[in-house]
């Protein structure tokens, strides 16, 4: 079939939810503002400190979010029957990825130019760092999306024991089997490398700006950008083989649990959700167990906590610390907003089993199933904290009960409570 790239990005794209829109613009604000509140009078020193940690940040995300931000392809049927040109299909996942570096995009705009009491002093300075901070989020965007996107094949050797048989029978000798997938290695190595690379380039480019050259300050990322061009061009001819292949296989990881082999991690038992009341315990269990084979979001909680204990460190002002448990708390209360998927939750079947005032108190409950790490993330900063006292972690504690709350509430309102207003 004849169809143009942009005809075809559009149909498989298709139109974003308003709460995914809504969930994307609230965070270009949420970084906007962080980034507003390093630059305000901030020297021409600090600016370009405040880049490179925004580059070293970037780097840990784009690595740990790329799998979960592509994999499975939502529309993989109507691909197979547009059979569109094989660069289209890398073309759309890159599409699909640029969000992330046009939030960190925004940061690092208003990083380099916001200074409202000399705006042109060191413009030429200035504008150098945030074409080179740019260049570098585009660059490690481009060779993260190639390197999963060639991922699938390797992935399946590991995973049937073609690759690997001698380090997994290692492991399990001395007793320490992996709870993950086998498949799941060389994804580790492709996160570590992506990450790992990603900050010794920023590295290099910081040692490399102290020499008179300026051209060597450019050079990491120019090459960057290169080889990543070159790896995606002599792969030309084979983008399809790899984009099926590593369909299949994330397809089989996230979609399927029990390929993960007996050996594996379990799901989450039923006794896992003790601490709920027994009339909703069952509700919020299958709640739980969906939402972790749809997004497992225990390492994304673990890196935030992680970000968040950074801040601290730093001593970053509290308007940025405030920010970042906005996002934190936004996000893992908005979760709930993927049961509502028909193939989760259709609505016939959810108001059979239970009334919507059933639904908004369960699905409170699977919101608090991430509010233990959110406490002791900020329990142990405030503990060794001279700045922060008790009363700004109780603070926090009732924004995400009441945000967990108005969510629930508002998920239910928008699934189970429409559809019993339309057709009761």
């Amino acid at each position: 079939m004849n169809i143009s790239a942009l005809t075809f990005i559009r149909l498989i794209s298709g139109k974003s939810d308003a709460i995914t829109r809504t969930a994307f613009f609230l965070l270009l604000v949420m970084a906007g503002f962080a980034a507003w509140q390093l630059a305000d009078g901030a020297t021409l020193e600090q600016r370009v400190v405040y880049i490179r940690y925004t580059c070293f940040v970037f780097a840990g995300v784009l690595a740990f979010l790329i799998p979960h931000l592509l994999y499975p392809e939502n529309r993989l049927s109507w691909i197979q029957q547009l059979n569109p040109p094989k660069p289209y299909l890398f073309a759309a996942q890159i599409l699909k990825l640029l969000g992330l570096p046009l939030v960190f995009t925004l940061m690092i705009l208003i990083l380099g130019f916001y200074d409202p009491a000399a705006p042109l002093d060191h413009i030429e300075q200035k504008s150098a760092f945030v074409v080179q901070g740019v260049l570098f989020l585009f660059g490690l965007t481009l060779y993260g999306a190639f390197r999963f996107f060639i991922i699938g094949r390797r992935s399946q050797q590991w995973q049937e024991g073609i690759r690997g048989a001698g380090l997994m029978d290692s492991m399990k000798q001395v007793g320490q089997a992996p709870a993950t997938p086998p498949g799941m290695f060389p994804s580790f190595g492709a996160t570590v490398a992506i990450s790992g690379g990603g900050m010794m380039l920023v590295v290099a480019q910081a040692w490399l700006t102290a020499y008179e050259s300026a051209f060597l300050a450019w050079l990491p990322y120019i090459l960057l950008v290169l080889w990543a061009a070159h790896k995606i061009y002599s792969e030309r001819g084979v983008m399809d083989q790899h984009f099926y292949q590593t369909q299949a296989f994330y397809s089989e990881l996230f979609i399927n649990p029990g390929a993960h082999g007996a050996e594996q991690r379990e799901p989450v038992s039923f006794d896992a959700v003790y601490w709920v009341p027994k009339v909703w315990r069952a509700p919020v269990w299958a709640g739980v167990l969906q939402l972790d084979r749809r997004l497992p979001f225990g390492r994304i909680m673990v890196l935030m906590v992680l970000f968040l204990w950074f801040l601290f460190y730093t001593g970053m002002n509290p308007e940025i610390i405030i920010a970042w448990l906005l996002v934190m708390i936004t996000g893992k209360n908005a979760l709930i907003y993927l049961l509502t998927a028909e193939n989760i939750g259709p609505l016939p079947f959810q108001l059979t089993l239970h009334s919507p005032a059933q639904w908004t108190r369960a699905r409170f409950f699977i919101n608090l199933r991430w509010t233990l790490p959110l406490f002791l993330g900020l329990f142990f900063p405030v503990w060794i904290s001279t700045q922060y006292d008790w009363s700004f972690l109780l603070t926090w504690m009732l924004v995400d009960l009441f945000v967990a709350a108005l969510s629930a509430w508002l998920v239910t309102g928008l699934h189970e409570m429409k559809f019993k207003k339309q057709y009761a």
